[in-house]
């Protein structure tokens, strides 16, 4: 059952990636309850069969750019939730997206935040050169909008011997490298605005709505209502 849900968040469902990743930790010896969590999320898959992923662009340019996002501490082992998602126009959907548990536990919200902006750029550089490959140049630095005002920080600011900061020197550096050599630009947006919290954590309805649209329409694109996903149901509650 993980494995059908599998299929349809990596292809054309990214509204189910966390849903999904949360689900196939538990596929050895399921309990009860995460079978019946299984049931419900298939369910809810069935019932918002228009939830469908657009791709393709009105705008005449293509320029990649990206959301990450990480929720800190989210797993009983205090290991945080991580996601990103890549859009090559703002009226398209997502073209990549992934959620998942990191390996390591983070000390700290930054941390956790660092680490997913540390993976989706080096998803991005993959991306840039396959996209000049295929005579698409991005000239411009890609930018990765996040919402955490101290990772922006770290990244600016020159580190020398900050207690805070000085054991993750490696992956700040990296960053900084990039931003320095205009490849990314790391960008700052609200929580509200960040369509990648939907890959981090259980949504209520509204923010699960607005960024399940987000990411399978575009940050800037208005889908057709829905006609599964009404409030009133109570069987299309988000996963």
């Amino acid at each position: 059952m993980v494995g059908k849900l599998r299929f349809l968040a990596d292809r054309t469902r990214p509204d189910l990636a966390y849903a999904t990743s949360f689900l196939a930790r538990f596929t050895i010896n399921p309990t009860p309850d995460q079978r019946n969590l299984t049931y419900r999320t298939l369910q809810f898959a069935n019932d918002t069969t228009d939830n469908v992923l657009k791709l393709g662009s009105l705008l005449s340019t293509i320029k990649l750019f990206a959301y990450c996002d990480a929720a800190f501490a989210k797993d009983t082992n205090s290991n945080s939730q991580l996601s990103y998602c890549l859009f090559l126009a703002r009226d398209s959907g997502s073209i990549l997206w992934k959620s998942w548990k990191d390996k390591t536990v983070s000390l700290s919200t930054t941390q956790s935040e660092l680490h997913a902006l540390v993976e989706c750029t080096k998803t991005i550089l993959w991306y840039r050169e396959l996209l000049n490959e295929i005579g698409l140049q991005q000239t411009e630095p890609t930018v990765i909008y996040q919402d955490n005002h101290n990772v922006l920080e770290l990244v600016s600011k020159d580190i020398t011997n900050d207690a805070k900061s000085k054991y993750l020197i490696n992956k700040i550096n990296f960053i900084r490298d990039l931003v320095q050599r205009h490849i990314i630009l790391p960008t700052y947006c609200p929580t509200t605005q960040n369509t990648a919290d939907i890959g981090t954590k259980p949504l209520d309805r509204q923010y699960y709505n607005l960024h399940s649209k987000g990411i399978r329409f575009g940050p800037d694109t208005t889908p057709p209502a829905y006609t599964t996903t009404d409030a009133t149901n109570p069987d299309t509650t988000p996963p």
